[in-house]
């Protein structure tokens, strides 16, 4: 089915344009986003920051797990492979704002990471240390959680590192 909306022009940014066909499917087309996920192997394949493109994406709801095994199977080789502790999920964090603005307290962030990983839960988590709405250019340190069925990923957006947490039965990343 095509998304129907006013059209785009042309000097539009791809940030601009993914943001509208992703407002469109999230509120015409779930569960499932074919048109996003179909754009998102050709941009990274195209050059574009695949964290860029992930923090774009995680504004997507809800994923499907074939979406979230698609991303997992594109993201960037993980610089450190950490087994599922709350002292290595914190390592992860390197920076949290003091700030009313971020999406709870560092130890409440640590404890819904350890949480979702633990219990394998599929899907995507969002953290955000400085969500400023009032002052967009305030440096806000944006960490994902990526758990698909087969790997549990974490992305510092802003330092553009992806950290793989093992699994005891984890499979080889292809």
């Amino acid at each position: 089915m095509p998304i129907d909306f006013y059209p785009i022009p042309l000097s539009a940014t791809i940030k601009e344009c993914l943001l509208r066909i992703i407002r469109e499917e999230n509120q015409n087309n779930p569960p499932g986003h074919p048109t996003c996920m179909a754009f998102f192997p050709l941009l990274v394949s195209a050059g574009c920051d695949f964290y860029e493109l992930l923090s774009l994406y995680s504004e997507i709801e809800p994923f499907t797990e074939e979406e979230l095994e698609t991303l997992i199977d594109l993201s960037p080789n993980p610089c450190q492979k950490l087994s599922i502790t709350k002292s290595h999920i914190r390592e992860c964090i390197p920076r949290w704002t003091a700030t009313k603005f971020h999406t709870t307290s560092i130890a409440d962030a640590v404890e819904l990471v350890y949480v979702a990983l633990t219990n394998h839960a599929v899907g995507i988590k969002v953290l955000n240390s400085n969500l400023n709405p009032k002052n967009l250019k305030a440096v806000n340190d944006r960490y994902i959680l990526l758990t698909g069925k087969s790997q549990s990923l974490f992305f510092d957006i802003l330092r553009r590192q992806t950290t793989l947490f093992e699994r005891k039965t984890e499979r080889k990343r292809r």
